[in-house]
C-alpha cells in the first residue's frame, strides 16, 4: 500500500482528515502525522512515504521548507498542500516544486478530498510499475500533448491517434464532434489579483474546475490550449437530435460560466465550431472556433460565439456611428469630416474585424486632430495614455468609450487658449498636474499671481464653474478610469485621486455619475471584476 504522512499544526484539522477518509479505499495507509515541518522531515527520512499532505503555515519549519527539502532528495514523492485562499502566492511557489494538487481548507469536503486522492492513487500505481526515478507526466499533460501533437504537429496518423485515445482511456468517439475554445476575459486582471505573473497557477486551477464540470457530462475532454484559453472537445454519438445537442452544450457552457464567476469572479467567452464527424475534422473545427473567438472583440465578452454568427458587420457599423459622433465634440468641421471619411473607408473596405485592425483605425483617428490643430506637449502625452487604454481593452464598445473620453479631453484642451485668459490657462494646467494632491484656492491663486477672492471670481466667470467643482470633476474622471482598469478598493481609489474622506468621495462620485463607485464598475465590468471590500453602494 502507498504510505501517507499528514502534516498539519491544527489538531482538529489533522484529526478530521485522519478520520474522514477511508484510506484503504485508495490503496493508502496513513502511517504517521506531524504538527510541524521539522517533525514531518524526520518522519519522511525514516518512513519514505509515497504521499505527503502538508499545511503551508506551521511553527518550527513551515510547509514550503519541508517541500523544498523533499524535492532536493527525490522527485517521486507526491505532495498535496493544505492552504487558504489568501495563500495563493505561496501556492504558486509550491507548484514550482512539483506539487501534485492543493486542498482549500475552508471549503474542502470529503468528496473533494476523495477525488484528489483517487487521482494521486492512479499516479502512484503507475509510478510503482515504472523504473525508479524515471521522469513521469501527469494524466492531464499526457492528454494535452496527445491532442496538440495530433492537431498542430502532425505527429500521429489517425490510426495512431485512435490507439492512443484507447490506451489513455479517453472516452471520445468520432461521431458528431464539437470543439469549443473557452477564453478567460480580462485575464491580466486575474493575474494581478493573484500576483500570478506567468498565469500558471490560474491555468492549473481553471483546468481542474473545467475537468470536474466536463467529467460530470461524461463526453468532453479538456486541454489547456494557451495562456487564458482552453479547448473542450466532445462527441455526441448517443444524441440523435441537433437541437438536443445544442441544448446540452448550452447547459454545460452556462454551468461553466456560473462556476467561473463564483470561484474566480471572471467571465468567459466561448467560440464554437460546427458539428462534424471524424477525427481528421478536428483541425478544421479548431480553426472555426478560433475564428469565432476573434469576433469577441466586436460582439463583446461573456457569451457563446458560433462560427456561423453573421451579425458582426452590423455591430461594427453601429459602434462606429458613435465614433463619428465623438468626433463632433471638437466642433471643427475639417476634423469631423476627416473622421467620417476614415470611418466610412474602414467600414466599406475592411474585411478584417480583429482588434489589431481596429487599433490601426483608432490610431489614425486620434492623430488627425493633433495634425490639424496645434497642441501642447501634455496633450500628445495624454493621447499616448488613451491609446494604451485602448490596447488593453477587450471589446470594440470599450475602445469606442475610451475614444469618446479622449475626444472630450481634447475638446477641452484645444479650447483653453481660445477661451481663457493667460492666468486661467495657467491655473487649469497647474490643477491638471496637481489635482491628486491637496490643492487649494490659495495655492492656485498664488501660482498665477492673483488674490484668492479675485481669482475665484475670474475662474467662475471664464469657466462657468467653481474651482472646487472643477477639481472634483477631474478627480472623478480619474477615479472612473482607475475603477475600470484595476481591482483597487473604492477607498483606495478615493485616496489616490485626492479625496481624504471616502464618504465624501462616494457622494461626489454619485453627484457626477448618478451611481456609486461600485455600481459604476458593475455597469461596465460587473461580470469580470471583483467587488472589493470597502466599496459602498
Amino acid at each position: 500500500m502507498h504510505r501517507v504522512i499528514l502534516v498539519e499544526d491544527e489538531m482538529l484539522v489533522r484529526l478530521g482528515l485522519r478520520n474522514a477518509v477511508n484510506w484503504q479505499q485508495f490503496n493508502m495507509n496513513l502511517v504517521a502525522d506531524a504538527a510541524n515541518g521539522a517533525e514531518a522531515w524526520q518522519l519522511y527520512e525514516s518512513l519514505a512515504p509515497d504521499l505527503v499532505i502538508t499545511d503551508i503555515r506551521m511553527p518550527v519549519m513551515d510547509g514550503m521548507e519541508l517541500i523544498r527539502r523533499i524535492r532536493e532528495k527525490d522527485a517521486r514523492t507526491r505532495i498535496i498542500i493544505l492552504t487558504c485562499v489568501e495563500e495563493f502566492e505561496t501556492v504558486r511557489q509550491a507548484l514550482g516544486y512539483g506539487v501534485s494538487d492543493y486542498i482549500l481548507k475552508l471549503t474542502m469536503t470529503p468528496v473533494d478530498i476523495e477525488k484528489i486522492l483517487a487521482k494521486i492513487q492512479q499516479e502512484l500505481d503507475t509510478l510503482s510499475q515504472s523504473k525508479p526515478n524515471a521522469p513521469r507526466l501527469s494524466k492531464e499533460t499526457i492528454v494535452e500533448n496527445l491532442f496538440k501533437d495530433y492537431l498542430f504537429r502532425n505527429y500521429h496518423t489517425i490510426q495512431e491517434f485512435n490507439a492512443k485515445l484507447a490506451e489513455n482511456g479517453i472516452p471520445l468517439t468520432e461521431s458528431k464532434l464539437v470543439l469549443l475554445l473557452m477564453e478567460i476575459d480580462y485575464f491580466e486582471r486575474l493575474q494581478h489579483k493573484y500576483k500570478d505573473v506567468k498565469g500558471n497557477l490560474i491555468s492549473y486551477s481553471v483546468h481542474n474546475v473545467l475537468k470536474e464540470v466536463c467529467d460530470s457530462y461524461k463526453r468532453f475532454v479538456v486541454i489547456h490550449d494557451e495562456r487564458n484559453r482552453f479547448m473542450l472537445i466532445g462527441s455526441f454519438q448517443d444524441v440523435s437530435s441537433e437541437h438536443r445537442m445544442l441544448t446540452e452544450l448550452n447547459e454545460m457552457t452556462d454551468h461553466i460560466a456560473k462556476i467561473m464567476k463564483t470561484i474566480f469572479n471572471v467571465s468567459v467567452t466561448f467560440g464554437q465550431s460546427s458539428i462534424r464527424s471524424g477525427f481528421p475534422e478536428l483541425k478544421a473545427q479548431y480553426v472555426e472556433s478560433a475564428d469565432a473567438l476573434m469576433k469577441k472583440y466586436v460582439l463583446g465578452t461573456g457569451r457563446m460565439i458560433r462560427q456561423s454568427d453573421q451579425q458582426v458587420q452590423a455591430e461594427v457599423e453601429n459602434q462606429l456611428k458613435a465614433v463619428t459622433a465623438s468626433g463632433e465634440r471638437l466642433q471643427n468641421e475639417v476634423i469631423s469630416k476627416q473622421i467620417q471619411q476614415e470611418v466610412r473607408k474602414f467600414t466599406n473596405c475592411s474585411t478584417q474585424n480583429d482588434k489589431v485592425s481596429f487599433l490601426h483605425l483608432f490610431a489614425r483617428l486620434m492623430h488627425l486632430p493633433l495634425v490639424v490643430t496645434p497642441t501642447e506637449e501634455n496633450v500628445q502625452q495624454a493621447a499616448m495614455k488613451y491609446f494604451s487604454r485602448m490596447e488593453r481593452s477587450e471589446s470594440l464598445a470599450e475602445t469606442c468609450n475610451v475614444f469618446d473620453e479622449y475626444m472630450a479631453f481634447l475638446s477641452e484642451s484645444l479650447q483653453w487658449n481660445r477661451q481663457y485668459s493667460k492666468e486661467i490657462v495657467q491655473a487649469r494646467q497647474y490643477i491638471h498636474q496637481r489635482f491628486k494632491l491637496n490643492v487649494s484656492l490659495s495655492e492656485v491663486s498664488s501660482h498665477v499671481g492673483m488674490s484668492p477672492n479675485y481669482f475665484s471670481k475670474q475662474f467662475r466667470s471664464e469657466t462657468g464653474e467653481y474651482l472646487t467643482d472643477f477639481i472634483n470633476r477631474l478627480r472623478i474622471d480619474e477615479a472612473k478610469k482607475v475603477l475600470l482598469e484595476s481591482n483597487q478598493r473604492s477607498y483606495e481609489i478615493a485616496a489616490s485621486v485626492g479625496f481624504a474622506d471616502h464618504s465624501y468621495f462616494s457622494r461626489v462620485f454619485k453627484k457626477y455619475t448618478g451611481v456609486s463607485p461600485t455600481e459604476y464598475r458593475d455597469l461596465w465590468y460587473g461580470h469580470g471584476t471583483e467587488r472589493a471590500e470597502g466599496d459602498q453602494k
